[in-house]
C-alpha cells in the first residue's frame, strides 16, 4: 500500500472518529448542562400563547412562565401545523413544567435547556453522560492513544 493511500486512509477514519464524537457531543454538553444545574429547576407553570413548527416539523409552543417569553418543546408531539398543534393545546392553557431561568435560550439538538416537561428525569442525563463517555469518547480517546503509540513505536524502530 502506498504511503500517499495509507494517509488518506488515516484521515478517513480520524473524520469518521471526530464526526461521531461531536454528533453525541452535543446531546453530552446538554445532558451535562441541565444534570449539573438539577437543583435550581423548580416548579412553574406555562401558559400558552401561540404555536410555532421547527425545521423538521417538531410543533412547539409559545408562551410565558413567571412574565418571561419562552418555549416550551413536546419532544413526543407528532408532525404538524402549528394551528393543528394550537386545536391540541389552545392558548390560555397552562399547564406545569420544571424552569430554569438562568439556563440560556439556547436550544440544543431541539431541547430546551430553561423550560422542561414536568416530569424530566435528570438520571435520563446521567445516563446520556455514561454513554457518551464510555462508549463513545472513551474508545475514541484509547483508539487515538493506541495510534500514537505505534506510530512511535515504529519510527523508533
Amino acid at each position: 500500500m502506498s504511503a500517499k493511500r495509507k494517509k488518506i486512509m488515516l484521515a478517513c477514519g480520524a473524520l469518521i472518529i471526530f464526526s461521531a464524537n461531536c454528533l453525541f457531543l452535543i446531546s453530552a454538553i446538554g445532558a451535562y448542562l441541565r444534570y449539573s444545574a438539577r437543583h435550581e429547576y423548580t416548579d412553574a407553570r406555562f401558559a400558552v400563547t401561540g404555536a410555532g413548527v421547527l425545521e423538521h416539523r417538531a410543533p412547539f409552543l409559545y408562551g410565558e412562565v413567571n412574565g418571561s417569553k419562552e418555549i416550551y418543546i413536546d419532544l413526543e408531539a407528532p408532525a404538524m401545523s402549528a394551528p393543528e398543534y394550537l386545536k391540541h393545546i389552545p392558548v390560555g392553557t397552562h399547564f406545569p413544567i420544571k424552569y430554569n431561568p438562568q439556563m440560556s435560550h439556547t436550544l440544543l439538538q431541539g431541547q430546551s435547556l430553561r423550560v422542561l416537561e414536568h416530569g424530566w428525569d435528570f438520571e435520563n442525563d446521567l445516563a446520556a453522560l455514561r454513554f457518551y463517555l464510555l462508549y463513545i469518547a472513551g474508545p475514541s480517546l484509547l483508539a487515538g492513544a493506541a495510534f500514537l503509540l505505534f506510530k512511535w513505536k515504529k519510527r523508533r524502530a
